[in-house]
Formats: structure tokens, C-alpha cells, sequence
């Protein structure tokens, strides 16, 4: 009933935009000649296999790509001992600067989750999408998402073949990432819209005026899911506010 998307998302990426890409790769030690390959599936311990069908195409690129670097990102519920090892390859468990390393890497291998496909649509790094079979919500809202922003090359598990693998990082590498430009300024709305809630909390007639949406304030742009209660009937009334980031889809 009271809400308003955010037309525009709450970006990570500050660090990439303060200091520059070429700073932030050498602070995570990208030596000049490097082609970076970060391979990352997630938070959860179900991409364990795909981790480990990555990390074993990691030959067949490099005799494609010299100067092909993988790191392997086991996150922090895949034991790091269960994965191949694969010469070449660097495995690290949790990495609390992911985004920032995805920002500076060349490429990307990751599970077909949003929150990590859209940071690298907005750092506008290429990469390699793998839905998890029979997820809904990867399989059709976030490749749906996805396409609407030009981004991100879709592979099933099935199709992740060493050679295949090889041929597709190949071409991403060698190609300019035309990307639509993902829109940012939500934390900003956010924010303001969370002043605007507990101002209108301040005055009665202008929070009768938000219940009724005739209010200013609810006419002003704003982020997120606002759920405003009052309790008592004081003048100054207390304000409890759910804000949930979100952004309305592309159509």
C-alpha cells in the first residue's frame, strides 16, 4: 500500500569510483599483462561442483590466453580441501572485498544469482552466468533482468566443457562490453525518503496527509518499501520504518 521503487540501485562500488580501477588492481596484486579470471559461486556450499569444473578449464585457457589467471572463490561454506587441485589455479575461502575484486578482474565465472550478475553489470566487467537447473528465479527473472542490460554471456552447467569454456572467455576478453548503463542514487533516495517518514511522524496533519497520499512527501522520488506505524495518539507520534532495497524491474 505505501511504497515506492527505488529506480535505481544501492551500488557497491564506491571504492572503484573513488580510487580508479588500475589503483584497486594493484592493491589486490593484478600484475600489468595479467588477464585476472575470478571464478565465484556464491555464499552457499551447493556450487562446490561447478567451482571445480571451472578451476578445471583452467588449462585450456591459458593455452589460449598467456598470462590467464584464475582465482578460485570457495566462499565461506565450501571446505576449500573438497576442490581439485589444478596448477595454476589460487583457491581462497571468504573474500570480504569480492565486489571490489570482480570490479578490477577481466572476467568473471559466476552462479546466476542477481546481486553478484548486477555488480558486475554495473562495474561493467564481462562474464559467464551459470543458473542453477530448476531455480526459478535465476533461470527466468535474472536472465530476464540481465538481457534487458545487455549483460553477462548465459551458460548452462552441461555446456561448461573445458574447450567451450576456453572459447568463451577467449571471445568476452577480446570484445568491448557495451552494456546498458545500470542506474544508481538509490542509498540517496533511501535516505531521504527515511528523513522525509520521520518528519512526517513530527506532524499529525501531514501524516494524515501521507495516509491518505496526498502528502508532498509521498510524491517525492524515493527507495525502497516504507512501511510507517504509529502508535498512541500523542502528537509526536514514533515511527517504525521497513526499508527493503529494491528496484522496479525493467520491462
Amino acid at each position: 500500500r505505501h511504497y515506492q521503487f527505488t529506480d535505481g540501485y544501492i551500488l557497491g562500488l564506491d571504492a572503484t569510483a573513488r580510487v580508479g580501477r588500475d589503483e584497486l588492481r594493484r592493491r589486490f596484486g593484478f600484475r600489468e599483462g595479467e588477464t585476472i579470471c575470478i571464478a565465484s559461486v556464491g555464499g552457499s556450499g551447493v556450487g562446490s561442483e561447478l567451482l571445480g569444473r571451472l578451476m578445471g578449464a583452467f588449462p585450456a585457457v591459458l593455452r589460449r590466453l598467456p598470462g590467464f589467471r584464475m582465482i578460485a572463490v570457495a566462499g565461506p561454506r565450501i571446505d576449500v580441501s573438497t576442490l581439485p587441485q589444478v596448477d595454476g589455479v589460487e583457491v581462497r575461502g571468504f573474500v570480504p572485498d569480492l565486489d571490489q575484486q570482480l570490479a578490477a578482474c577481466d572476467v568473471a565465472l559466476v552462479q546466476g544469482g542477481l546481486s553478484t550478475t548486477m555488480e558486475l553489470t554495473a562495474a561493467r566487467r564481462p562474464f559467464i552466468y551459470f543458473p542453477l537447473r530448476d531455480h526459478c528465479e535465476q533461470n527466468f527473472q535474472v536472465r530476464h533482468r540481465l538481457e534487458q542490460y545487455r549483460a553477462g554471456r548465459r551458460m548452462d552447467f552441461d555446456e561448461a566443457t573445458q574447450e567451450h569454456l576456453a572459447a568463451t572467455i577467449e571471445s568476452l576478453v577480446s570484445q568491448p562490453v557495451e552494456y546498458v548503463d545500470v542506474e544508481g542514487g538509490g542509498a540517496a533516495r533511501a535516505a531521504k525518503l527515511i528523513a522525509l517518514a520521520r518528519e512526517c511522524a513530527d506532524f499529525p496533519d501531514c501524516w494524515a496527509g501521507w495516509e491518505a497520499r496526498e502528502c508532498v512527501h509521498s510524491r517525492i522520488p524515493t527507495s525502497g518499501y516504507v512501511w510507517p506505524t504509529t502508535w498512541g495518539h500523542e502528537s509526536k507520534k514514533l515511527v517504525s520504518i521497513e526499508l527493503v532495497s529494491t528496484s522496479e524491474p525493467r520491462s
